[in-house]
């Protein structure tokens, strides 16, 4: 395949550039897209006409390649109507063919960083990342109880990326949360656990602190504990308050914000609005949906002991504990999205909600799809989300197969905003990007960027912007992607996922370590060191991933 390409006339997408739907042609050498070519007469052509042309997506949060999956995988061989979990290259080739080329797996405990690692290397043609889970990680105790050793914090993530090979932190559900009471409101009357004397809000403000410090280029990633609890909205406002409004070290060059807000839609569904307007009026703080999709019994794997009881109660469904000595705990169950009830339905509108009114209200800058699969939908059901989001009538198709009893109330009903194929590419390629501090290259199809692109066949018929008038169509084209190239060599054309021979470019597994102090890392390490020794099945040390040809350090600097 020769190295110089062009693609002739297709409508081109890119939200951080704001081309919207274009005819233009891409010209790529070496990988990268360029302006200009040494010789368009020898380079390869592909014809764009009547094809739109998107940067390769990214899904910031997803569950395949580390351990708590396989335990779902387990139970499916017993429980029925489960939907069923596809191998890691099946997920590579779902990926592929609705346009996403880079996966971040979200949560991944210490102890798992080798399994996931290993895994990822099964799905070698596009790019990933592990977003660490270090919010309930017990070796930073002595540290957080006490407030000013926030540099032995940042010191340790970063000796600790740095060994795991892990790129950002998801602050989630600390220290085994049945320790703590939320009945009072934070921060008026912080709680402190008899055991360990912290205050929540303090874990959330020291680990991403230690982030800034580290001049990390990922945002740090929020999840706190209590999700899908009405009750504890206004303590979720209260706590993101604290944290985006402390006083932090200078943030990453690489990004513009700092807090990330995951899975958005399954926090706030009373407090929606209040949620927004926080958003709107903080402009270091992002957010993503993760779509809910029904019809089907999913899996369930938490942190969030209150949420796995609840549904094992109304399912029936027993629950698996998981516990990881001192790393983090799982509760496992399946949650049944088959029955048409109110919450069910409720669940499906918020993240369409959060969405539309964030485009009515012209302010899609900060906000991203990501899908949590397989938790809340499979990969596969990413066209209909984006017929959903595009196409109004496909949302009031969808809403009257179900007794009008269970819809009338729901908020979705009486937004008539819709997206269109520019907003897409933002909330699926160019804000993720954003979120990873990578946007430099990813997320957009300008000069200098990698040439991560994905055609899919759709005539707009001179209309690129009004997506009104397109239903199934749209369900159609991301369905099965026509031309996909990645890193400027052609992995996906006439409906075929290439084969992976060693002419064929790898994604690559992203990881940054950050900055640290060298003679500080000693102490901090040593003592670090100790308590493996004496608490853990494994050493410190072993915990170490080696690097290989396909690992990538983005650098902080």
């Amino acid at each position: 395949m020769r190295s110089e390409i062009i693609i002739k006339s297709a409508n081109v997408f890119d939200f951080k550039n704001g081309i919207k739907g274009d005819k233009k042609d891409i010209l790529i050498s070496n990988g990268k897209i360029t302006d200009k070519l040494k010789d368009e007469n020898t380079a390869f052509q592909i014809d764009g006409n009547n094809h739109i042309a998107f940067p390769g997506g990214i899904d910031l949060r997803a569950h395949f390649y580390a351990q708590e999956v396989n335990y779902i995988r387990a139970k499916a061989l017993s429980e029925k109507n489960l939907v069923s979990i596809p191998g890691i290259r099946t997920v590579q080739e779902q990926y592929i063919n609705h346009g996403f080329l880079f996966s971040c797996e979200a949560d991944v405990p210490v102890t798992q960083s080798k399994l996931t690692l290993f895994n990822m290397r099964s799905a070698p043609l596009i790019d990933k990342a592990m977003i660490m889970d270090f919010g309930s990680n017990w070796m930073f105790l002595p540290e957080l109880q006490d407030g000013e050793k926030i540099k032995r914090v940042a010191t340790i993530l970063s000796k600790l990326m740095m060994d795991l090979k892990g790129y950002g932190i998801s602050i989630n559900c600390p220290y085994h949360p049945q320790f703590w009471n939320l009945n009072k409101k934070i921060p008026e009357n912080p709680q402190e656990t008899p055991m360990l004397r912290l205050n929540i809000s303090d874990i959330f403000k020291t680990l991403v602190s230690a982030v800034e410090m580290n001049q990390f280029r990922a945002v740090s990633f929020i999840a706190p504990y209590d999700i899908e609890n009405i009750s504890q909205e206004d303590n979720h406002l209260m706590l993101l308050k604290e944290i985006i409004e402390q006083n932090f070290p200078d943030k990453s060059n690489h990004r513009s914000n700092r807090v990330h807000l995951s899975n958005s839609n399954l926090y706030f569904s009373e407090k929606i609005d209040d949620l927004l307007d926080f958003y709107i009026n903080h402009n270091e703080f992002e957010l993503d949906v993760s779509p809910v999709i029904l019809g089907k019994n999913r899996p369930l794997i938490t942190r969030d002991r209150n949420l796995a009881y609840k549904v094992s109660k109304e399912s029936g469904i027993p629950v698996t504990t998981v516990d990881l000595e001192f790393d983090t705990e799982y509760y496992i169950t399946t949650r049944n999205l088959r029955d048409e009830n109110i919450y069910n339905l409720q669940l499906w509108s918020r993240w369409l909600e959060i969405i539309l009114k964030l485009k009515e209200k012209g302010n899609l800058e900060r906000i991203s799809i990501a899908s949590n699969a397989p938790y809340n939908m499979s990969i596969t059901d990413y066209p209909k989300v984006f017929e959903w989001l595009l196409n109004k009538e496909s949302r009031k198709r969808y809403l009257s197969e179900f007794p009008s009893n269970l819809t009338e109330n729901l908020k979705i009903i009486d937004i008539t905003a819709s997206l269109d194929f520019f907003d897409l590419c933002g909330l699926i390629s160019t804000n993720p990007a954003k979120a990873l501090g990578i946007s430099e290259y990813k997320g957009h199809l300008g000069a200098g960027a990698d040439a991560d692109i994905t055609l899919f066949k759709f005539d707009l018929n001179n209309s690129s912007i009004n997506t009104s008038k397109f239903g199934e169509e749209i369900s159609v084209a991301f369905s099965d992607s026509s031309i996909v190239i990645k890193n400027g060599k052609i992995i996906k054309k006439e409906g075929v996922i290439q084969s992976e021979s060693e002419n064929t470019p790898h994604g690559r597994i992203f990881w940054n370590q950050g900055k640290y102090d060298e003679e500080l890392m000693k102490k901090v390490i040593t003592s670090k060191e100790s308590f493996y020794k004496k608490h853990f099945s494994l050493y410190l040390q072993n915990l170490k991933n080696l690097l290989t040809d396909n690992m990538e350090n983005l650098k902080s600097d």
